[in-house]
């Protein structure tokens, strides 16, 4: 039945991973939903079960592949995977399901939301910003973990020198990716209305308490 499933995602073109891999000294970027440039009607995306990113040389590189497909027509957000990555500099201003960060060394990554599993597996000197409802951390090195988070971290295997520190970013996209999460809900009245009053330009937002510690 799983592999049925799998197999109709595709043909209605419904990419489950977005992956990068083996970028060596490189920024990228993917841009917020909320942006201007994600708003415009794209082609029709080629049905894959995965979508991918790579890059040898130094640059920028815009994500213009996986700009606006982080969440699909039908409300489903991808899993990220991001491996074998160094000293890069990314920043995924998204939502996703479950992200995996796996053997990345001396790179800053920024990650949008994530409404189930971060795992952080196998890393060194590396920062990494983002919310998840859960955070897994195994056998890393000089890791600093800048997270917001309503479940406590669990580390496993061989962690050492790693530090935790509450989430400190934010980008314009970062209130509507908190709600796609589950991570977030917003605020309202038994009407409809924002709860607050009417004037406030969108609806408060309740979060739990952050327990990176």
């Amino acid at each position: 039945r799983r592999k049925l499933q799998e197999l109709m995602e595709e043909s209605q073109g419904y990419n489950k991973e977005l992956a990068y891999t083996n970028l060596r000294g490189t920024t990228t970027l993917l841009k917020p939903l909320s942006h201007p440039d994600n708003r415009e009607p794209s082609p029709p995306a080629v049905p894959s079960s995965s979508e991918s990113a790579s890059s040898s040389g130094g640059g920028v590189g815009s994500g213009a592949a996986a700009a606006s497909i982080s969440i699909q027509a039908n409300g489903r957000l991808h899993d990220l995977n991001i491996s074998n990555c160094s000293d890069a500099h990314m920043y995924l201003l998204q939502p996703f399901e479950h992200a995996t960060i796996s053997a990345c060394t001396d790179c800053t990554i920024v990650v949008g939301a994530v409404a189930g599993l971060l795992h952080i597996v196998d890393c060194e000197r590396t920062t990494i910003t983002t919310a998840a409802r859960r955070v897994l951390v195994s056998n890393c090195f000089d890791v600093l973990h800048c997270v917001f988070t309503p479940s406590p971290p669990l580390l496993v295997g061989d962690n050492r020198s790693c530090q935790f520190a509450p989430y400190n970013t934010y980008y314009d996209g970062l209130r509507e990716d908190l709600l796609a999460t589950g991570l977030a809900a917003a605020l309202l009245n038994s009407d409809g209305s924002a709860y607050g009053g009417a004037d406030l330009p969108q609806p408060a937002l309740q979060c739990s308490s952050n327990k990176w510690k």
